[in-house]
């Protein structure tokens, strides 16, 4: 029972038009009404949908209304979900379900089972989940746990890429600045290292493309910095910062040889 609210709540069993009980289930000013029981809507003969705050409801819940003020420190909207109890792990959930075939849970938004302060949004079914923007997919999430995402595929520009996947999941900022490096020696690249380079042609499995490159187990074999994992991946991928390092070294080795003859 809400102590906030000036009137007794609605005693459900006593209506009959639904129409004339939306009238007493909204108020102006602070004043609130509420239902303290379960009640079902679509036991109602004739029933279309439930207005709170407007007597003409477009949807089966249409809440139209001003915010309330703030919750929590924060402006509130004009649905508020509460959590039931005050305990650390109350969730405050909103769950779509499918009664197609039983009554499968589709999604859930809200807390998560660890914390109340974990927001979780998940896709219960084997299937997809989208972020749009403008009536448009942006970020696709497949059933499979891969990100597409056609938009930044498309936005390129000069230079290297300088967003990479570690080895934990996460997306990282890939940089090579001075100010996050130590122990820094310019003479620390073996020109021995290129002349060990196996480059190889291949046709990669998934697409059928045929393609240039390096085997990453080769490099690894040479040093394992010439990898992205540093040596710790069963599926590694190549660290071209390094590779190009040490084709560097080659050449400014052949160019001191060279000079030396002149």
């Amino acid at each position: 029972m809400n102590s906030r609210c000036s009137h007794p709540p609605i005693n459900t069993s006593d209506i009959v038009n639904w129409n004339s009980a939306y009238t007493h289930s909204t108020s102006n000013g602070s004043d609130h009404t509420y239902i303290d029981q379960d009640v079902s809507i679509a036991a109602v003969p004739q029933f279309a949908g439930l207005g709170i705050g407007t007597p003409s409801p477009n949807a089966t819940l249409d809440v139209t209304g001003n915010s309330p003020g703030n919750v929590g420190g924060f402006p509130a909207g004009v649905l508020q979900i509460t959590s039931p109890t005050a305990t650390v792990n109350a969730s405050a959930v909103i769950t779509g379900h499918n009664s197609f075939g039983g009554n499968k849970q589709l999604w859930y938004l809200g807390s998560s089972s660890s914390s109340n302060d974990n927001i979780t949004l998940r896709n219960r079914q084997n299937g997809s989940l989208v972020l749009a923007t403008n009536d448009l997919d942006r970020v696709t999430i497949q059933a499979d746990g891969k990100i597409d995402a056609p938009v930044i595929y498309a936005e390129t520009d000069a230079s290297s890429a300088n967003v990479f996947v570690a080895t934990d999941g996460s997306l990282r900022r890939s940089t090579s600045s001075r100010k996050i490096q130590k122990d820094i020696d310019y003479e620390g690249v073996n020109s021995n290292f290129a002349l060990q380079f196996k480059p190889v042609s291949f046709i990669e499995k998934r697409t059928g493309i045929s393609m240039l490159g390096f085997i990453a187990e080769d490099m690894r074999n040479i040093d394992p910095r010439f990898t992205s994992d540093g040596g710790k991946d069963d599926l590694p991928g190549l660290n071209l910062n390094a590779i190009v390092a040490a084709l560097t070294s080659v050449i400014q080795m052949q160019q001191k040889q060279i000079d030396a003859l002149q």
